[in-house]
């Protein structure tokens, strides 16, 4: 039984036909990275913040679209989401103070929430591949971005330069 291994630091589910994700790990709170890349897994129980230890989450290549209400842990600093279904960013991200790399690229998001400034640690950025068109205002008090990946979404010329006046000491690809 997992639950027991209470000292449990590292788990590696990838590409093991899962199409839920594995409630039992919410009983693990020493739990500092979960790989569940490459599966079937279309829901997150919202109270994945349990794991209060949490650091690296990746769930990229799945087929989530529908994160409601979701709250990341208060640890966590890698999330990767990419190759998903996701439609919108749920508010309890923009919550994660010590995130540091975000990668959302390739999945259906439409718009970034002005609640992106409450990733003040944030030093990695990917939402290439998406169908954002705009970026908020709001992104210009991330002080810590340093990498901003905006390829393959439908956003103009001038939203670039203005992004690169709001950002100068960030990178961005676009």
């Amino acid at each position: 039984n997992l639950a027991k291994l209470q000292k449990l630091k590292v788990i590696h589910l990838d590409a093991n036909n899962l199409n839920v994700f594995p409630e039992v790990l919410l009983q693990i709170p020493s739990l500092e990275e979960i790989n569940l890349q490459g599966n079937q897994i279309s829901f997150i129980a919202k109270d994945l913040d349990e794991i209060k230890n949490l650091k690296s989450l990746n769930l990229s290549a799945n087929q989530l679209n529908d994160l409601g209400e979701l709250e990341f842990p208060k640890q966590i600093k890698y999330l990767e989401l990419q190759q998903n279904s996701i439609r919108k960013l749920p508010d309890g991200l923009f919550r994660s103070k010590n995130l540091e790399f975000l990668n959302v690229s390739q999945n259906n998001i439409r718009e970034i929430s002005p609640k992106v400034k409450g990733l003040k640690n944030i030093v990695s950025m990917n939402l290439a591949n998406n169908n954002l068109k705009d970026i908020p205002v709001e992104i210009k008090q991330l002080k810590n971005l340093k990498t901003l990946i905006l390829t393959g979404n439908p956003i103009e010329k001038s939203t670039i330069e203005n992004l690169k006046t709001l950002l100068p000491d960030t990178q961005i690809y676009f």
